[in-house]
């Protein structure tokens, strides 16, 4: 029979697959697309029951197995939800559902394989890199892409600075990073966690940080309305300095610079939203036993080499470059974004 077509969004803060039931009655807009379990001779069901939680919205239904395209990738019996209610946000929005791109901790209920881990489960012996990244362009107007299984060199033309993922608890739940400082003006804040989630749209702080924040960009605002005049913060993880100037969080109207950092009073950790991430792209490394987050290497250390040496480095990052073409054409590597997600 026809596979169902979906389009979901990715959230790196949560590790489960669903898509609204064919009896939701509270899942969204008119134009959002149910699933019909009829439909499909690979369908099983279970009473499983899940309630999912994402920010103020929550979604109940049960736990589904069927066949699950993403991309050119095929995942047989694949365990997703079907929401049977869904509450706040997640009831208004046009998406059908949310594919989790989260870490073992973060699925419910525990123990269940994620999305991630059936991607390593079918496709781990052929991805030449455990890793995804993503590949957003500035152009709004443009498809940007999920890539699994190796690393876009364009997005890391210096290599890559990879970070251990800080364990919470008993494992690993969120794609967190110790921050060796961050840095707002001249104020320096050290002990502080950054949560890499693109799926945030704006930079996210702690309060007690964004009343800092604030009340440095309301002092300079008062007499400069330029984004420009903003305040830089920078946020050192792994040894580089990553910088945003105002700029780059802020956005130009007239007479006033709109701030894309917002303040969560129930948060303790920093997430580096999607203002973050267009400036600094990340690759996410989900195959090991300590997952990692990579930034690109900004240090430019290749200037004071020698010429043959540089000549070198050159030619060594061309054979990477082709080696990773040459994979991408084989399995399950380069997935659109958003992709169709299918359940057939």
């Amino acid at each position: 029979r026809p596979p169902q077509t979906f389009l979901v969004v990715y959230d790196l803060g949560s590790a489960n697959l669903w898509v609204p039931g064919g009896g939701c009655r509270a899942c969204g807009s008119a134009r959002q697309r149910h699933f019909d379990g009829r439909a499909s001779d690979s369908y099983r069901t279970s009473d499983v029951g899940v309630q999912l939680s994402s920010g103020p919205g929550k979604c109940a239904g049960y736990l589904s197995r069927d066949t699950v395209y993403l991309g050119n990738a095929t995942v047989y019996g694949g365990i997703f939800m079907e929401a049977r209610a869904t509450t706040g946000h997640l009831s208004e929005s046009e998406i059908d559902g949310v594919l989790g791109l989260g870490l073992p901790q973060a699925v419910a209920p525990e123990g269940l394989e994620t999305p991630l881990g059936a991607l390593l489960r079918v496709y781990g012996n052929h991805l030449s890199e455990k890793v995804f990244s993503f590949d957003m362009p500035e152009d709004q107007d443009e498809v940007g892409q999920l890539v699994f299984g190796a690393l876009p060199r364009k997005l890391f033309p210096n290599g890559v600075n990879w970070v251990d993922v800080a364990q919470d608890g008993s494992g690993f739940s969120h794609w967190a990073v110790s921050l060796d400082k961050a840095t707002i003006g001249s104020t320096v804040l050290a002990g502080r966690v950054g949560v890499a989630d693109p799926s945030a749209s704006c930079l996210i702080m702690p309060a007690v940080d964004a009343h800092t924040f604030f009340r440095l960009s309301q002092d300079i605002a008062a007499t400069d309305s330029r984004c420009s005049a903003q305040p830089p913060i920078v946020l050192t993880i792994g040894g580089e300095a990553y910088e945003l100037s105002g700029d780059d969080y802020g956005v130009q109207r007239l007479g006033a610079c709109e701030l894309c950092v917002h303040a969560d009073p129930d948060a303790h950790v920093w997430v580096l939203g999607d203002v973050f991430h267009r400036k600094f792209p990340a690759a996410y490394e989900f195959g090991g036993s300590t997952p990692r987050v990579g930034l690109p290497a900004l240090r430019s250390w290749r200037r004071g080499l020698p010429l043959l040496v540089a000549t070198l480095a050159a030619v060594l990052a061309a054979m990477a470059l082709a080696s990773w073409v040459c994979t991408a054409r084989g399995g399950v590597q380069r997935l659109p974004r958003p992709p169709a997600l299918r359940v057939a």
